[in-house]
Order: C-alpha cells, then sequence, then structure tokens
C-alpha cells in the first residue's frame, strides 16, 4: 500500500499492518517468528486449520511481531504506535488468540511525498517462509559466490536490471528474487 502526504505540512511516522488472523479455532492460533526474512507464520494446533497463512514484508521493516490479544486488545492508539516503532516486539510462546503486525519507516513525508510499504499474504504446507526478497547489493554477493541467476522467461543472465523477477539456483532448486 502506497499513503501520501495531501496536509500542507510535514508529517512522520511508520506504516503498519496489523492483522488477527483467527486461522482454525482462534483461541488454538500458534505461529512462526522469522524476523529475519520479515516473516510471521500462524497455524493452528489443535487440527482445525491445515497449513499456514503468512505475511512477509517486502520492504525493509522497523517491526514484525505477534500479539497476544488476550494481554493487549482493545489497543490503545499508544501501544500500536510502540508496537509499529518496535519498542514492543514478541514471538508466540504458547498456544492463544494471536495477532501479528508488521511495520516500516520511520518515514518523513514533505507535502505531495508519498511512502509505501508492499506486504505478501501467502499459505503454506509447511512453517517455512517459501519466498525471499533481496536488495540488488544481496544479489550480487550472491553472485560472486557461484550462483546462477535466471529471468522469468528462464535464460540465464549474467547482469541483473534494476527492476525484475528472477531465479537463483541453490543447489538442486531455485529461489525467487524481486528486485523493485
Amino acid at each position: 500500500f502506497t499513503v501520501k502526504n495531501t496536509t500542507p505540512f510535514t508529517i512522520s511516522g511508520y506504516l503498519g499492518f496489523f492483522a488477527d488472523l483467527d486461522v482454525g479455532r482462534p483461541s488454538r492460533d500458534t505461529g512462526f517468528l522469522f524476523s529475519s526474512l520479515r516473516c510471521a507464520l500462524m497455524g493452528a494446533v489443535d487440527g482445525s486449520f491445515t497449513g499456514y497463512i503468512g505475511i512477509q514484508a517486502l520492504s525493509p521493516t522497523a517491526n514484525i511481531s505477534f500479539i497476544r490479544n488476550s494481554l493487549w486488545f482493545p489497543i490503545s492508539d499508544s501501544v500500536k504506535f510502540s508496537f509499529l516503532r518496535g519498542d514492543l516486539t514478541f514471538s508466540p510462546d504458547t498456544v492463544s488468540d494471536w495477532s501479528v503486525m508488521l511495520s516500516s519507516g520511520p518515514y518523513t513525508l514533505n507535502p505531495g511525498d508519498s511512502a509505501t510499504f508492499h506486504i505478501r499474504l501467502f499459505y503454506s504446507t509447511t512453517p517455512n517462509c517459501p519466498v525471499l526478497t533481496f536488495s540488488e547489493e544481496n544479489i550480487v554477493k550472491l553472485g560472486s559466490s557461484k550462483v546462477e541467476i535466471y529471468d522469468i522467461s528462464g535464460r540465464r543472465v549474467s547482469k541483473l536490471k534494476k527492476k525484475g523477477v528472477y531465479f537463483v539456483r541453490e543447489g538442486r532448486g531455485f529461489r525467487k528474487v524481486i528486485l523493485r
């Protein structure tokens, strides 16, 4: 999503996404937090839902956290801001009714400026985040360690474009890479 400053003033803050996924029975949620992958997965331990719902930030994050609903809801604006800023961060430590949040920033937007936060929602059959995103610098580092890079049509490429979808060969498999 994109936020545009339509005021005549400079504003500062964070972009965030809060979700109460209620996978299966709400009180039986479990989850996995993969901070380095900017990803959280939510599942159910009682068999009421098979698989996991994932939320992954494709933009750099300020914070990614689980929120135990019984402790934090209803959630005040000041507590929301503490989560957005990264002052509060929790991993799921028990079976409970959980929500999840991701944030990006801080941003300072002059009048007319915009900021964009890309988020992916997905389903996974395993407790893994299947897709990673890398900056161009990380792709170049991967390239120096003898990986093969392919464009979206499957052709091997020797140079990366500034933007696009690529696939990096890792062992016998491929990892999708998005340059924005």
